[in-house]
């Protein structure tokens, strides 16, 4: 069994410019058993009018243009749990499953109810039964109990739905979208949940989110890479470790045991598209892929890595979680006016800060750096 596993796909519906994928990339894709990119955003043509209450930019996709490309590169399975998956709410996410499923593109992550949400992907290939079990952490886009959308980052349930996943098929492939963005390491935390969710019964355990690449670790034989990067990303932006990227070639043998490489390529930058490193590029990547992986495996240097990472942040954080100067909320308060100051918008924002498994880290870093 051969899968090939991307990052985040996204062509934003108002560019004008058409992304060249190169031809070594199209190889590999079309070199695969079973090929599996995570849809950033929905392929929707609706107007803005159904765009949800959130913090973040609204992500849409044109319906035409992303579907030649999945198409290209044949597509077998979109993941759809992220952040962006239900910015326009049902009537986007309704429009990605439709188009998908007429144009034989398995979905798996996200659905219109909860229940729909949390189901697992299950494949047959070459007489084997491959499993894919996608979630994301808890930002807007996510399911509940009144409505669809991603499936949710639950350490119980998601460690049920390997379980059982692997009851019933012979490879389990868990995708996580999640993790900080611009930034090329694990929290001390996604290690620990990661390497548990390893043990329940995963084949590999995949992430993306982070808009840049990370290392990757074996845990009790199975390999967790932390972040694949982005695939296709058409924004641009200062971070120079947006534009590069690796696909995740997984081949898996009789005995269900994984093998892989990574296939490194630039995006983006500074022409539209996909395209392979060249020899000094490649080796710089690998360079950097090791120099990471010899962090991740050693406790101290991770979270000398995390502590530099939550200091940078902390400002940010703090301004948005808190009003300062115990006098100043005293009168606000005597007069009435500290619930104005407090808008929807600014208490949505709040609340995400302190939903989201990656916010949440970073704000309680910063506290109780503070405390100190």
């Amino acid at each position: 069994m051969n899968i090939i596993i991307g990052g985040d796909f996204f062509i934003s519906a108002s560019s004008k410019k058409k992304p060249l994928i190169d031809k070594s990339i199209e190889e590999v894709f079309a070199s695969a058993n079973y090929r599996i990119v995570n849809l950033e955003a929905p392929l929707t043509d609706n107007d803005h009018k159904n765009r949800i209450l959130k913090t973040g930019p609204h992500l849409c996709s044109s319906t035409e243009t992303m579907l030649s490309y999945l198409k290209q590169l044949k597509v077998d399975l979109v993941t759809l749990a992220n952040n962006h998956i239900y910015d326009y709410g049902n009537t986007g996410l309704e429009d990605t499953l439709q188009t998908c499923q007429k144009n034989n593109i398995a979905t798996v992550g996200a659905g219109l109810t909860l229940k729909q949400a949390r189901a697992t992907s299950y494949r047959e290939i070459n007489g084997r039964t491959l499993a894919v079990v996608n979630f994301a952490e808890n930002e807007w886009c996510n399911a509940n109990n009144e409505r669809g959308g991603a499936n949710p980052y639950d350490l119980i349930e998601n460690s049920r739905q390997i379980q059982q996943a692997r009851k019933n098929a012979d490879v389990v492939l868990v995708i996580i979208h999640g993790g900080h963005e611009l930034y090329h390491y694990p929290s001390p935390r996604m290690v620990k949940h990661y390497r548990y969710l390893a043990e329940q019964g995963a084949t590999a355990v995949i992430g993306h989110h982070t808009h840049c690449i990370s290392g990757y670790e074996v845990h009790q034989n199975v390999p967790i890479f932390y972040s694949l990067g982005n695939l296709l990303f058409d924004s641009t932006t200062t971070f120079p470790g947006w534009y590069q990227g690796f696909l995740l070639d997984l081949k898996i043998d009789g005995n269900g045991q994984p093998a892989w490489t990574l296939i490194p390529y630039s995006q983006t930058k500074p022409k539209q598209g996909i395209w392979a490193l060249d020899e000094a590029e490649n080796r710089g990547f690998f360079q950097r892929i090791n120099e990471i992986n010899k962090v991740i495996t050693c406790p101290s240097q991770l979270m000398a890595q995390w502590q530099s990472f939550t200091d940078a942040k902390q400002q940010f954080y703090l301004r948005s979680v808190a009003v300062p100067w115990i006098f100043l909320r005293r009168v606000l308060a005597k007069l009435h006016l500290l619930d104005r100051l407090f808008s929807k918008k600014h208490l949505n924002s709040v609340h995400n800060l302190v939903r989201c498994e990656a916010h949440r880290d970073v704000l309680l870093s910063s506290l109780e750096n503070r405390k100190k």
